[in-house]
C-alpha cells in the first residue's frame, strides 16, 4: 500500500509554503499599490500647481512677444530715420564745407572795405556767411536729434534685452515644471510596472496553490480508491479462502465416506471368513 501519509505531508509542506509565499506577495502587492497611489497624487498635486502656473504665466509670455514686436517696430521705424538723418547730415557737411572754402577765400578792399570774392565776384559774402551760420545750426540740430536717436536705440536694445531675459527665464521655470513633471510620471509608469508585476506574481502563486489543492483533493480520492480496492480485495479473498474450506471440507468428507465404505466392505470380508 502507498505510503499516503508521507505523500500528504509533503503536499501540506508544500502548501504552506506557497501560502506564505502569497502571504509576502499580499503584503508586497498593499505597499506597491500604496506607492502607487503616493506618486498618482503627488503627480496631480504638481500638475495641478503648473496648470496653475501657466495660467499665470499665459499672459506674461504673450506680453512678452508683444512687446518685442513693438520694440523691433520702434527700432526698425527709428534706425529708418536714423538713415535719413545721416544722409541730411552728410548733405549739410558737404555744403557747409563748400561754403567754408569759398568764404574762406574772400578779399576785403583796402579802401571801402567791401568783401568779395575774386573767383566769384557776384557772390554775396553776407548772405553767404548767412547760409553758412544756418546750415551750420541746421548741422548740429541734426547731430543733435542723431544722437538722440542713437540713446533711443540703446534704449530700445536694453529694453530687448531686458525682455528676452525674461522671456528666457520664463522658458526656463516651465522647462523646470515640465521635467519634474516627467520625473515623477517616469516613477509612476515604474511603480505601476511594479505593481502589475506583483499582481502577475500573485496570480501565478495563487494558482499553484489552487494546483495543490486539486492535488490534495486527489490524493483523497486515491487513498479512498485504494482503501476500497483492498477491502473489495479482501472481500474476494475472504471468498476465495471460504471456497477453498468448502472444497476441502467436501475432499474430506468425500475420502471419509470412501473410508467408511472401505471399513464396511472389510468387516463384511470378514464375517464370510467366519462363517467359513
Amino acid at each position: 500500500m502507498t505510503d499516503w501519509s508521507a505523500v500528504i505531508a509533503e503536499k501540506k509542506s508544500r502548501i504552506n509554503d506557497t501560502e506564505q509565499r502569497l502571504k509576502g506577495c499580499d503584503y508586497d502587492l498593499n505597499a506597491a499599490d500604496h506607492e502607487v497611489n503616493s506618486i498618482t497624487t503627488k503627480y496631480k498635486e504638481l500638475h495641478s500647481a503648473f496648470e496653475v502656473y501657466i495660467g499665470f504665466n499665459k499672459d506674461r509670455a504673450e506680453t512678452f512677444g508683444n512687446e518685442l514686436l513693438r520694440l523691433k517696430v520702434n527700432f526698425e521705424r527709428i534706425s529708418s530715420e536714423m538713415e535719413t538723418l545721416n544722409k541730411s547730415r552728410r548733405n549739410l557737411s558737404s555744403s557747409f564745407e563748400s561754403l567754408s572754402s569759398k568764404l574762406a577765400g574772400i578779399i576785403a578792399c583796402p579802401s571801402c572795405h567791401h568783401e568779395f570774392i575774386l573767383a566769384e565776384k557776384g557772390f554775396d559774402v553776407e548772405n553767404g556767411r548767412k547760409d553758412l551760420n544756418e546750415i551750420e545750426d541746421n548741422l548740429n540740430a541734426v547731430k543733435t536729434r542723431i544722437a538722440n536717436q542713437d540713446l533711443k536705440l540703446q534704449e530700445i536694445e536694453e529694453q530687448e534685452k531686458t525682455v528676452n531675459e525674461q522671456k528666457l527665464l520664463l522658458t526656463s521655470e516651465k522647462r523646470s515644471w515640465t521635467e519634474k513633471l516627467e520625473e515623477i510620471e517616469s516613477e509612476r509608469k515604474k511603480a505601476c510596472m511594479h505593481l502589475e508585476d506583483i499582481k502577475q506574481k500573485q496570480g501565478r502563486i495563487s494558482g499553484e496553490l489552487n494546483q495543490l489543492h486539486e492535488e490534495t483533493d486527489g490524493i483523497l480520492r486515491k487513498v479512498f480508491d485504494e482503501g476500497f480496492e483492498l477491502i473489495d480485495e479482501a472481500y474476494r479473498q475472504n471468498a476465495r479462502n471460504k471456497n477453498a474450506v468448502n472444497e476441502e471440507i467436501k475432499t474430506c468428507e468425500a475420502s471419509f465416506e470412501t473410508m467408511s465404505a472401505t471399513i464396511r466392505e472389510l468387516e463384511a470380508t470378514k464375517g464370510d471368513t467366519i462363517l467359513i
